[in-house]
C-alpha cells in the first residue's frame, strides 16, 4: 500500500520537529514553532521531494500571510513573522508528487528474501554497473600490484586511490569489489560541482549518521597537501559510503537495465525512510545523465585523493580506541559522599568500611570523574533484589562463602586472561596489545581458588580456545 506524501512525509516531520499542531476546534494546523523555523523546515521538505521526484512544484506547505518566496528563495532564514499562523497546503503540488510516487509501488513478491547465490549475483552486478559508471563519465580504471600516490608516487597502504582530476582509479589487485565505493565518489562531486539540491539533502544529514563517526575515525589520518581528509574530504567519503550502504540493502538498485529499478527504489524507501535523499542518489548514480556527468566530472577542480582504505584501518581505529579508553580508567577507592545521588543502590557497593571501589576515568583534558554506570551494576542490582533486599545482602556478604566467592571469581577471571593472551600469541590472525599490566602467574591464580585441578584449568582452556577460534572465523576481533 502506497504510502501518503501529505500526512507520511509533510505533516509527519512537521509535527516530529514540533512546528506545527492541530487545532481541534478550526481543524486547522496551526503554527506552534518560530516562523523561520517553520519555513526552514518547508523548504527542506520541498527540496527532497523535488529531488527524490524529480519534480518542480510550488512550495506544499506553507504559512497563511506568508510569502512563497519564504520558502522558495533564501531569506527562509530571516526571523520573518506570521500574524495568523494557520498552516497551509497545496493540494494540486501533493496530487503530483503522490501520483509519481504511487505509480513506483513495487509488487511484494518480487523481494522475497534472496539466497546466497542470488546476493553473489547481485554484487557482480553492483561492481559491472559500477565499472560501467566509470567508463561513461571518462574515468579510467587499473589493477596494480602495489597501491601508489598517483601525484607523489609514495606507496599507500589502501586498497584502491581515486584521483578527481586525474579521472584515475587504481585498484589493488584482488580487490575489484572497491569498485563501487571508488564510483561513489566520483558521482558525489559531480552532485557537489552541479550544486544539486540532493547534495546539499545529505550533507546537511550526514553529521548524525553512524558512517560520519565511522569515517572521521578510519580516514582523519590520512590527510595530505592536497586536501584529502580535510574536513571537507571526511563530510564527502561519509556520504559516499552511505550511498554505497543503499546498494548493499538492496543491491538489485544496480539493476538499472531492467523494471526492477524503479520497484527497487520504492521498496528501498518505503523500509528505509521515504524521501531519503542518499536513496534518491543511489537511484541517479546509474540512471542519470552520463553525457552531462562526463563534462562535469572533466572540470572538477577539486584535487583531493580518496582512498578504500578496507578493513585494516577500522580495526586499527577501533584498537587504538579501545587502548586509548583501557588506559584512561584506574581503579579508585571512593568515599560515599563522592557518589552519592551518582551511583544507584550505593550501599550495595560499599566494603565495611564506606569505601565504594569504582573505576576513574582520565577525560582528554586531564581531569577525572568516577565511572558513575557499569556493566555488571543492573546484575548486581537484580542479584541483591532476588536474594531479599539490601539488608539480606549485607548480612551475606559478610559471611566467609562471600568473601571466598569474591577471591574466586576475581582470580577465575585473571587466569580466563592467561589462558586467552597466550592462545593468542600461538593462533595465526592475532595481535596481542601489550597494555603495560603483566597477567599475574598462573600458578599463583590456581592457588587462590579452592579445590580448582588441573583438570578443571584444562577444560577452561578447551572453552577459551573454543572461544578464540569463533572469534576468527567472524573476524569479530
Amino acid at each position: 500500500m502506497s504510502c501518503s506524501i501529505k500526512h507520511n512525509i509533510i505533516i509527519d516531520r512537521m509535527l516530529e520537529k514540533d512546528l506545527m499542531s492541530f487545532d481541534e476546534r478550526t481543524s486547522f494546523f496551526k503554527l506552534k514553532g518560530p516562523a523561520f523555523e517553520f519555513n526552514a523546515e518547508a523548504k527542506a521538505i520541498q527540496e527532497d521531494l523535488e529531488a527524490t521526484y524529480g519534480i518542480k512544484s510550488e512550495p506544499v506547505i506553507y504559512l497563511h500571510g506568508t510569502s512563497t518566496n519564504l520558502i522558495r528563495g533564501e531569506s527562509f532564514s530571516r526571523p520573518n513573522k506570521s500574524t495568523i499562523g494557520i498552516v497551509r497546503f497545496r493540494g494540486a503540488a501533493i496530487q503530483e508528487f503522490q501520483e509519481a510516487q504511487d505509480s513506483l509501488v513495487p509488487e511484494e513478491d518480487k523481494f522475497k528474501e534472496a539466497t546466497e547465490k542470488e546476493m553473489e549475483e547481485a554484487e557482480d552486478s553492483l561492481i559491472a554497473a559500477a565499472e560501467n559508471f566509470l567508463n561513461a563519465v571518462g574515468v579510467e580504471t587499473s589493477t596494480v600490484t602495489r597501491v601508489k600516490n598517483p601525484r607523489t608516487g609514495e606507496l599507500l597502504d589502501v586498497e584502491a586511490v581515486a584521483d578527481l582530476m586525474g579521472l584515475t582509479v587504481d585498484i589493488l589487485e584482488g580487490n575489484r569489489d572497491t569498485l563501487p565505493e571508488e564510483a561513489a565518489h566520483f558521482f558525489v562531486n559531480i552532485l557537489k560541482d552541479l550544486n544539486s539540491p540532493a547534495y546539499k539533502s545529505m550533507r546537511n544529514r550526514i553529521f548524525d549518521l553512524p558512517q560520519y563517526a565511522m569515517v572521521v575515525e578510519s580516514y582523519a589520518g590520512l590527510k595530505d597537501k592536497f586536501g584529502s581528509y580535510d574536513d571537507e574530504g571526511i563530510i564527502d567519503e561519509a556520504i559516499a559510503q552511505v550511498i554505497l550502504d543503499k546498494f548493499y540493502e538492496d543491491p538489485s538498485l544496480a539493476d538499472r537495465d531492467t523494471r526492477w529499478w524503479k520497484r527497487a527504489l520504492q521498496w528501498i524507501k518505503e523500509k528505509f525512510n521515504l524521501g531519503d535523499p542518499y536513496v534518491n542518489a543511489a537511484y541517479k548514480m546509474f540512471s542519470g545523465d552520463f553525457a552531462k556527468y562526463r563534462e562535469v566530472a572533466a572540470r572538477t577542480t577539486n584535487p583531493r585523493l580518496f582512498y578504500a582504505a578496507g578493513e585494516q584501518a577500522n580495526q586499527k581505529a577501533i584498537k587504538e580506541k579501545l587502548i586509548t579508553a583501557h588506559k584512561s580508567l584506574e581503579v579508585t577507592d571512593f568515599k560515599r559522599d563522592v557518589l552519592e545521588g551518582k551511583v544507584k543502590n550505593l550501599e550495595l557497593f560499599e566494603d565495611e568500611n564506606g569505601m565504594v571501589a569504582r573505576y576513574e576515568r582520565t577525560l582528554p583534558d586531564g581531569k577525572k570523574e568516577p565511572v558513575t554506570r557499569r556493566a555488571t551494576d543492573k546484575a548486581a542490582v537484580n542479584f541483591m533484589r532476588r536474594m531479599g533486599g539490601i539488608e539480606r545482602m549485607s548480612i551475606l556478604r559478610k559471611t566467609e562463602r562471600a568473601k571466598i566467592s569474591q577471591t574466586t571469581g576475581t582470580s577465575m577471571h585473571g587466569i580466563g586472561q592467561h589462558i586467552l593472551e597466550r592462545l593468542a600469541t600461538k593462533m595465526e590472525g592475532f595481535n596481542l596489545v601489550d597494555l603495560g599490566h603483566p597477567p599475574t602467574k598462573l600458578s599463583k591464580l590456581k592457588a587462590e581458588v579452592p579445590g580448582l585441578t588441573d583438570k578443571m584449568v584444562d577444560e577452561f582452556d578447551d572453552e577459551m580456545s573454543t572461544l578464540m577460534d569463533s572469534i576468527k572465523k567472524f573476524k569479530i576481533l
